[in-house]
């Protein structure tokens, strides 16, 4: 039994048992989440269209990317454009084994182990800069990541892409999709709670530090080198592997498809989301690979359907003007906009509870 006292001198007993209760009660949501998000990939698998669900597999893979995304930047603060570059790093890496006779998951689990290293080479600069001067950093490691595939794809005349490996190819595509979805949910269920025991240990308070506090984490004995690297290595691995998995899916890995508007739509997923939040990430995730889905429908219902060829522009409009409005108005994006109306609410319900037991 421990002994702790509050701030207004009154003194509480915790037991082992009452701490585990309360750390049982701060996973709850989490759980809640999981089996929420489980639910939604089981039901919309089973009644969707072909093209529906490779977007359910994109929105998955897209998970991923956004939460590994917002580790580094939300829970990290080390500002990163990189998301492209490393999808890269993962798609030709899976490229290369397979070429090299290294079949799935093994191809997939190397790659993701190569796009570590190379985000331990490319968060170097992130031991002396910050802010905009780390941006610019991940933005050359973008271009030169870019230029060393488009080498690559070159010199193994490979000017369509590298062809992969297909998977579930023994079924007809739609279930391959199906089982897709069950696949990649799974993954997704293990990056997130992977990221939230990351985020709610010792490493995850020593980088909210590190972030908020830069001058005075090492007076801490934070080693800021260390978890610095350390974050950048976790996010690259995850990137590498949703790359790889990409790879898998579309079939082939060409050098076009990871391009600066696929970098600034996941920052568009964490700024939409909210920040440091892994729920942030998976509605941001949801809210940018879903936009180009649902606006033809909006816009034959709207305009006609002669403006459906207009979607995809009006779609990056869309999430840009998201960007744009959760900036002013909500720095802290969606999760952060419902927990404030929550925070409220409560406010609220303690105000009228006050009031409803004053003497009259």
């Amino acid at each position: 039994m421990t002994t702790t006292q509050s701030g207004d001198g009154r003194t509480t007993k915790t037991t082992p048992g009452r701490r585990a209760i309360a750390a049982h009660l701060r996973q709850r949501p989490l759980l809640v989440g999981l089996i929420a998000l489980g639910i939604v990939v089981l039901m919309l698998s089973s009644y969707l269209d072909f093209g529906k669900m490779y977007t359910l597999n994109a929105f998955l893979l897209a998970c991923m990317g956004a939460i590994a995304l917002n580790l580094l930047m939300g829970t990290a603060g080390q500002v990163s454009v990189g998301n492209a570059a490393f999808l890269g790093v993962g798609g030709f890496s899976a490229a290369y084994f397979v070429s090299h006779n290294l079949m799935f998951p093994l191809d997939v689990i190397l790659a993701a182990l190569v796009s570590a290293v190379v985000g331990i080479l490319i968060g170097l600069p992130a031991l002396r800069l910050s802010g905009l001067y780390l941006a610019l950093a991940t933005l050359a490691g973008h271009f030169l990541v870019v230029f060393v595939g488009t080498e690559y794809q070159s010199h193994e005349e490979k000017v369509g892409g590298f062809p992969m490996e297909g998977l579930f190819t023994d079924s007809d595509p739609l279930a391959a999709l199906q089982y897709w979805s069950f696949m990649l949910f799974g993954i997704v269920a293990l990056v997130i709670l992977g990221a939230a025991m990351l985020m709610r240990s010792k490493t995850g308070r020593a980088l909210r530090i590190i972030r908020d506090h830069p001058a005075v984490a090492p007076m801490l004995g934070i080693a800021v080198a260390r978890y610095k690297l350390t974050v950048f290595a976790i996010a690259s691995a995850i990137i590498g592997l949703q790359g790889a998995l990409a790879a898998h899916l579309n079939g082939f890995v060409v050098v076009e498809n990871f391009t600066l508007v696929v970098a600034f739509s996941y920052l568009a997923m964490i700024i939409v989301g909210g920040m440091d939040s892994i729920a942030g990430a998976v509605i941001g995730a949801a809210v940018v690979i879903g936009l180009p889905v649902f606006v033809p429908d909006l816009l034959d219902v709207v305009f006609g359907s002669t403006a459906e060829a207009y979607a995809p522009q009006v779609s990056q409009m869309m999430y840009g003007a998201l960007v744009v409005l959760f900036i002013v108005a909500s720095p802290n994006g969606i999760i952060g906009w419902i927990r404030a109306r929550g925070r409220r609410s409560s406010a609220s319900a303690g105000v009228e509870a006050d009031s409803a037991v004053e003497p009259r």
